[in-house]
């Protein structure tokens, strides 16, 4: 298992920051997703792809601070060894 540790400020709106956020007090499989891990000079074929790998994954929300809990932070949990694919993004 690879870990991915990640703090973040709430920003509503934010597609990616809604859904972590979103995770807050839930467990099992309703922390379970898919993640696509690339790195941004790792271009593809197609205009805008990406070369990486998809992993299934756990995210544990495991932090709420600031006023209002305006900023928060967990773990990433990436399980196997990924599914190397290309995506537009």
């Amino acid at each position: 298992v690879q870990t991915l540790v990640f703090t973040a400020d709430r920003v509503t709106g934010d597609n990616a920051n809604d859904y972590l956020y979103s995770l807050i007090c839930q467990t099992g499989t309703n922390c379970e997703t898919d993640v696509f891990v690339y790195c941004e000079n790792d271009t593809g074929t197609a205009p805008g792809s990406y070369s990486g790998k998809t992993y299934r994954a756990a995210i544990a929300v495991s932090s709420l601070a600031g006023d209002n809990y305006l900023s928060f932070g967990g773990t990433i949990y990436l399980n196997g060894n990924g599914v190397t694919e290309e995506k537009v993004l």
